[in-house]
């Protein structure tokens, strides 16, 4: 369904006094933002997974992954080498559901940027 919104919020009929006109596209409607929240949201759970002021378990797995490689390379034993390949996979495994939420909400923001008049760009 197409509406007209107001860019400003001020008039439910969509006009501004310059003539700009916030239209919803096929491509995208103002729903496509809540999916957005949705999206980080499930981002949070891997990056607010600790206390207040703690930064996210991922950093810390992350160090610890540095530290396997120092100990595997370049003379390391296959236990060695089986565990940092183990921990890499699962690290490997929160960073990719972090890249698709992060690419789902990319592109509800550029469905929305396109949808900018031409008498608003540079405003």
């Amino acid at each position: 369904m197409s509406g007209l919104f107001d860019v400003t919020g001020n008039n439910p009929q969509g006009e501004l006094g310059n003539g700009a006109i916030f239209e919803e596209s096929e491509d995208f409607n103002t729903w496509d933002l809540l999916d957005a929240v949705e999206y980080f949201d499930e981002m949070r759970d891997h990056l607010n997974d600790r206390t207040r002021y703690r930064p996210p378990l991922m950093r810390d797995q992350l160090l610890e992954l540095h530290q396997l490689a120092m100990d595997a390379y370049p003379d390391g034993n296959k236990e060695t080498l089986a565990k940092l390949y183990d921990r890499a996979e699962n690290l490997e495994s929160i960073a990719f559901d972090l890249m698709m939420q992060a690419e789902k909400i990319h592109i509800i923001l550029e469905k929305l940027t396109r949808t900018e008049p031409e008498n608003l760009r540079g405003y």
